[in-house]
């Protein structure tokens, strides 16, 4: 799987589709940190990664831009913000945390 994600996917897309490649984004469910883990391994590739669990683990990012409804009924108990706020404040990552009306 890693192999497909990686490295076939986004060749059959470029092949394909009339994607720009300099534009690249991974986001994961069941998969959310193998997706980030792609994007750390290839650093330049993806400008938007679902995941942040890594960072506690000392990964070095470009600063962060996390854009959230501030009434998303997942925020509180699965999202938690706070979290992710310090854990990037820990590991001394820029991050621009938008909590947005709606």
């Amino acid at each position: 799987m890693w192999t497909y994600i990686a490295a076939d996917l986004p060749a059959l897309i470029a092949v394909n589709f009339p994607a720009d490649m300099d534009r690249q984004s991974i986001l994961g469910t069941r998969w959310a940190v193998t997706a980030f883990t792609i994007a750390l391994r290839n650093p330049g590739r993806s400008r938007a990664v679902s995941a942040f669990a890594l960072i506690e683990d000392s990964a070095r990012l470009p600063p962060l831009l996390v854009d959230r409804g501030a009434t998303d009924s997942l925020l509180e108990t699965e999202l938690r913000p706070e979290l992710l706020r310090a854990a990037c404040d820990a590991a001394g990552i820029d991050l621009t945390l938008n909590l947005r009306e709606g």
